[in-house]
């Protein structure tokens, strides 16, 4: 009998048993399937960020390629432009160019020197592939970053490599998004590149980032499936974690990537397996207690009470967590039984409510997840196999302005403009049929408000529990200003800002068609390389405002010149071109030519003022003078910087002005390596006192000594370092040996002197003049009085208020100042007055013809006594003959400086004149230069 109710309690309690079995399996089957899920979507969604990154580089990248600034190699420009690119993209370390050997000439960031690349995996798969290429890992030599650098090499219409373009990609990019949500405990974010290295690793990226995970499970998994799945692994922290993983899916010739998420195995099984535990250990409890009280029950009320007990058992196994035994009274090992027996529902009722709260834990993880998604910058979205919206998350009401449950039930099609949505219907019909994901679709939808917006969608399939496929679920990104941001670079790329004329990019492009066209029909074609005259002056005094509103007025009179078919564009500054297409014959150009000087020479209005212009036309005509649209738009060129140097509005090119043009061309190549050939040197000019005979200063002259030209004249070198910018290393270079040759005179005993520097205007413009000024004093030790600047007038008229600025800057560090040709440019006796002025020198030109020439006498004689009026002194330049000397020294001028004393002469020359002086008397001196 006990045996039989023993028997009987233990198959009471195992209906409980496999319930709390079943509960617990299926809440830890849910809680993992769960968990994949969410691990599932915040891969795929952190793959499509990182595919959209390297299509968005990609463009970008293809886009500054044709930007001037890259393309020319300007240095400073470019680098700005980078910086300017970069500052909108927070997942970029640094943007660049590299040239065709390696050295980078271009960066956002600064560099530290010289920095050649040409050892770089991304480098050498762009030069190989000759396609945009990914980098492996590495430490940026820029940044100091751990970076992967995405690359994109640019070639010219010849396939020639012009550069090659980079991005270096941040590696922590994806962390703020990460840490913005509220993930489990212990999940992980890992990017692995082909090799097995971790590109970045959430949390603690600096730790992990660049380590090696090859030998892994998870990464043999990934390598065997090139696709998306589930592994269970140890983790590089040594944490047991459930990894679902995917493909950060590019070109196949860069290896791949891959995007791990991993939620440790503990934290998934945790609850259920604490809940597992209470409850089987509960109910063993209780069990051996049961057992214990049938063990003792015999009396005659025990199968009554034991039958309500049995009762109770199979309503509690049927999931009645109310069940309770009833009994109160009776035999004591019956109640003591029915007692237990009810405490071991109560606790299976606890325990099913803990089981309960754990599900609504999971659930609660699970709408975290799903806030994530909601409250990301994209829009979620599901739809059924029909292509029909089931779910939209709540970010389509900033992208469409419709409310997710106005989206619901319709499908995409219907929120885009009709062609649109044949177009793409087509597109997803067929992605449908095949059961593909996609990517980065873009498509134009109709906002409620009617304006266009451009989304890029991503998706992936659904499938049922049969394998069907269900529908697809994916996101919707707003790309509109990123389009409109591409299409501005295009614009900017063929186009010029200011004029809105084609620039020389879209100019050559056209130029080659229009030659196509001539060459198929036998005609001619012109071109028109323009220069306006003097443009800088209108810049200079009335604003460079005015300036630009004076071009697009040129621009707008060029177009009104032409004919429809022919192209007016801006080359930059002041320099335009036109191309005349289908030509019969050369007179055709003539009567365009003449149009064209007839027009803008008109008075233009500007700043309530009238201003004329002139203009300097070069021509060059297909297919007399060439064939090619860079040889004819050269020889254009060309010829335009003939008229300019012959005071001729327009010129025809001809074969000799290129050899003209080209020795030009090497001289300017030749001047760029002077310096460091030490082909460079100085000359100094004596300035003597009229009324001692001593020498009280001297004006170094620059020349050059090339090794196959000898000599070359400064009339002719001089302009050519202004118009490449050449003087602004030179002048600096000139000021230095300057200061320190005076040094070295003083440093050997001879007297001191003042040493006599020109500045051009560009050198004078330059940032921190006196910041250059005071760093080379400070080199070379030489006394800042000792120093004389001279300047001409025309930088003196320009921008009075920058000019008083910088020469306050130079009379703060004792230095003289000087102006030099005084009565050539354009003298003034305002600045005279204003401007701290120590030395006028008369200019040679009215020095010449003081003893035959009264009125040359009579300007002399009237800037000697208007600088003695104003405490300033006077030097004579040019003094050649006894007459001119005695003239200058009976009018009070104080210095003279010519070839009547001595011509210009090496530092050695003159150290040996100085001693020679120190030696004689003052009497002795006067009367040697004066009997000359």
């Amino acid at each position: 009998m006990r045996a039989r109710l023993l028997l009987l309690v233990l198959l009471a309690t195992l209906p409980a048993l496999e319930l709390i079995l079943y509960l617990a399996h299926h809440h830890g089957r849910e809680a993992l399937s769960a968990a994949r899920e969410q691990m599932y979507l915040l891969a795929h969604m952190t793959a499509a960020d990182y595919a959209r990154l390297l299509d968005n580089t990609h463009q970008l990248l293809a886009t500054l390629a044709h930007l001037p600034e890259v393309r020319e190699g300007r240095g400073q420009p470019c680098n700005a432009l980078m910086a300017q690119a970069k500052t909108g993209y927070a997942q970029y370390a640094n943007l660049g160019a590299i040239r065709p050997d390696g050295t980078v000439f271009c960066s956002a960031q600064p560099m530290k020197g010289r920095i050649n690349v040409s050892d770089r995996t991304y480098f050498q798969k762009a030069l190989a592939t000759r396609d945009f290429s990914i980098g492996e890992y590495q430490i940026g030599r820029i940044t100091g970053k751990p970076v992967v650098v995405l690359a994109h090499p640019d070639y010219d219409s010849g396939a020639r490599l012009r550069a090659v373009l980079f991005a270096a990609v941040d590696l922590i990019w994806l962390n703020p998004l990460v840490q913005q949500a509220r993930l489990p405990e212990g999940l992980t974010l890992t990017l692995l590149d082909s090799r097995g290295v971790v590109l970045n690793r959430y949390p603690e990226s600096e730790k992990w980032t660049g380590v090696s995970h090859a030998g892994s499970a998870l990464f043999r998994a990934m390598r065997e499936t090139r696709g998306e799945g589930t592994v269970e692994d140890v983790g590089l922290d040594g944490v047991r974690r459930i990894y679902a993983f995917a493909p950060l899916r590019h070109n196949a010739s860069d290896g791949g990537a891959f995007i791990a998420i991993g939620i440790p195995r503990h934290v998934v099984y945790a609850e259920i397996r604490n809940i597992l535990i209470l409850v089987v250990t509960g109910l063993v409890i209780v069990t051996v207690l049961v057992l214990l009280a049938a063990w003792y029950g015999g009396d005659v009320f025990l199968l009554r009470r034991l039958n309500a007990l049995v009762d109770a058992t199979q309503r509690l196994a049927r999931g009645e967590a109310g069940a309770r035994s009833g009994i109160r009274d009776g035999a004591r090992e019956i109640a003591q039984l029915a007692h237990a027996f009810d405490d071991m529902a109560e606790t299976i009722e606890r325990r099913d409510t803990d089981l309960r709260r754990s599900a609504l834990i999971l659930k609660e993880s699970e709408e975290r997840f799903r806030a994530l998604v909601e409250t990301t910058s994209d829009w979620i979205w599901e739809v059924d196999a029909h292509g029909v919206y089931t779910y939209a998350s709540p970010k389509v009401k900033e992208l469409l302005g419709y409310l997710p449950e106005e989206i619901i039930g319709k499908t995409p099609f219907d929120f885009m403009p009709p062609e649109e949505a044949a177009r793409v219907g087509q597109q997803f019909a067929e992605i449908a049929a095949a059961q593909r994901p996609f990517e980065r679709l873009e498509n134009t939808n109709l906002h409620k408000d009617g304006r266009r917006v451009v989304l890029e969608t991503s998706g992936v399939p659904i499938f049922d529990r049969e394998g069907r496929l269900a529908g697809y679920r994916g996101m919707d990104r707003d790309i509109t200003e990123r389009i409109q941001a591409q299409e501005k670079l295009h614009y900017l790329a063929y186009y010029d800002e200011l004029t809105g004329l084609p620039n020389r990019a879209l100019l050559l492009d056209r130029l080659k068609q229009t030659l196509i066209d001539g060459q198929r029909h036998r005609r001619m074609v012109a071109v028109l390389y323009m220069d306006l005259d003097h443009f800088k002056n209108v810049n200079d005094t009335l604003g460079m405002e005015t300036g630009n509103r004076l071009l697009r007025m040129v621009a707008e009179r060029l177009q009104g010149c032409v004919r429809p078919g022919d192209t007016v564009a801006r080359m930059g500054g002041d320099e335009f071109c036109v191309v005349l297409a289908d030509l019969a014959q050369e007179s055709d150009v003539a009567e365009i030519i003449q149009k064209t000087l007839v027009s803008l020479s008109a008075p233009h209005r500007l700043a309530e003022r009238e201003l004329s212009l002139s203009v300097a036309i070069g021509i060059s005509l297909f297919p007399r003078d060439a064939t090619e649209p860079e040889t004819l738009l050269k020889n254009a060129d060309i010829a335009m910087y003939r008229a300019k140097e012959h005071d001729d509005s327009y010129q025809y090119y001809s074969p000799d002005m290129t050899a003209s043009a080209t020795e030009r061309l090497m001289l300017e190549n030749d001047l760029r390596h002077a310096l460091e050939r030490r082909e460079l040197f100085l000359h100094y000019q004596p300035q003597v006192h009229l009324h001692t005979g001593a020498i009280t200063g001297v004006e170094a002259l620059l020349r050059w000594r090339h090794p196959r030209l000898g000599m070359v004249s400064p009339a002719k070198f001089i302009p050519l370092a202004e118009d490449t910018h050449l003087i602004l290393p030179i002048g600096e270079w000139v000021l230095r040996q300057a200061c320190a040759q005076a040094r070295s005179w003083q440093d050997a005993g001879l007297p001191p002197l003042r040493m006599g520097v020109n500045l051009s205007a560009r050198q004078f413009r330059q940032p921190d003049l006196a910041g250059t000024v005071r760093r080379i004093l400070g080199e070379t030790g030489l006394d800042p009085h000792r120093l004389d600047i001279e300047l001409t007038e025309s930088t003196l008229v320009k921008s009075p208020e920058a000019v008083a600025e910088i020469l306050s800057g130079l009379e703060t560090l004792g230095i003289q100042i000087s102006i030099d040709d005084f009565g050539t440019g354009y003298s003034s006796l305002t600045y005279l007055k204003r401007l701290p002025i120590d030395i006028l020198k008369i200019d040679q030109s009215f020095v010449r013809g003081v003893a035959s020439d009264p009125d040359d006498a009579s300007i002399v004689i009237a800037i000697i006594a208007l600088a003695h009026a104003l405490g300033i002194q006077t030097i004579a330049e040019g003094v050649e003959t006894r007459e001119q000397a005695q003239f200058l020294r009976k009018h009070g001028c104080e210095t003279m400086q010519g070839f009547y004393f001595s011509k210009p002469i090496e530092a050695d020359a003159l150290a040996a004149l100085l001693r020679k002086q120190a030696r004689q008397s003052e009497r002795e001196r006067m009367l040697e230069w004066i009997e000359r």
